[in-house]
């Protein structure tokens, strides 16, 4: 497991290798297999998932510039969005377990997933500014 601290410059030091990283650095080590764990160094605060979802969005903005497509589908941000709410631990939980279940249920039969497709992809810029 790789041992991330961010500083508030917002500098990334990997603790294992014992210098600064970048955010393309975590993509890699990530890609490589390696778990990463990234702290706020004043707070102590796991930022890992805040962290990760720069390294996303990073990702995504870098393959529109190119003009190449999304490293992530749409579909996969907006499926993790809507089967799931933030918890009191900042967690994600789904929001109605069942409804989350029928969802994924219907996407392994493939049905609606040409409505899902075409709805997902009408928002793409809008989710692409969120991110």
């Amino acid at each position: 497991m790789r041992h991330v601290k961010r500083y508030s410059n917002r500098k990334l030091y990997d603790q294992d290798d014992r210098g600064y990283t970048t955010l393309r650095g975590l993509a890699e080590q990530i890609r490589r297999g390696d778990e990463v764990v990234v702290v706020d160094h004043v707070t102590g605060v796991d930022i890992t998932s805040q962290t990760l979802a720069q390294v996303i969005a990073g990702e995504v903005e870098t393959a529109t510039r190119e003009g190449r497509p999304s490293p992530v589908p749409a579909e996969v941000l907006a499926r993790v969005i809507r089967d799931g709410i933030p918890g009191d631990s900042g967690k994600w939980y789904p929001a109605d377990p069942e409804q989350a279940k029928g969802r994924v249920d219907r996407s392994s039969t493939g049905e609606h997933a040409g409505q899902d497709a075409a709805a997902t992809r009408d928002r793409v810029p809008e989710l692409e500014k969120k991110l």
